[in-house]
């Protein structure tokens, strides 16, 4: 399951800001779940990019019950990658949910 979300700042001069953050749900091994938060963010004045990433995880049945609790997973990720087109996975939404 993957959930997007939009990153906009502004200030009294209009938006200062803007990217986008990408939490991904995916099964781990036996009985726990992984949890990847990725944010990317540009400013245009002056020009800077800003990207990160963490990785969580939880048990099944903690994210059944919808406990937040996740503990974080060492090391963090050194890096990611972007697939070509030719690799990438279409979104779609099932039963009220994105997968």
């Amino acid at each position: 399951m993957a959930k997007l979300q939009p990153q906009i700042t502004r200030d009294e001069g209009g938006y200062k800001s803007c990217g986008v953050r990408a939490v991904v749900i995916a099964e781990g091994e036996e009985r726990f779940v992984d949890m990847y938060d990725f944010s990317m963010n540009v400013w245009a004045a002056p020009s800077i990019g800003l990207m990160k990433a963490g990785k969580s995880r939880t048990t099944k049945e903690k994210l059944q019950q919808g406990n937040a609790n996740r503990e974080t997973v060492m090391p963090a990720p050194v890096n990611f990658w972007i697939a070509l087109e030719s690799e990438g996975k279409a979104l779609k939404l099932q039963q009220g949910k994105f997968d």
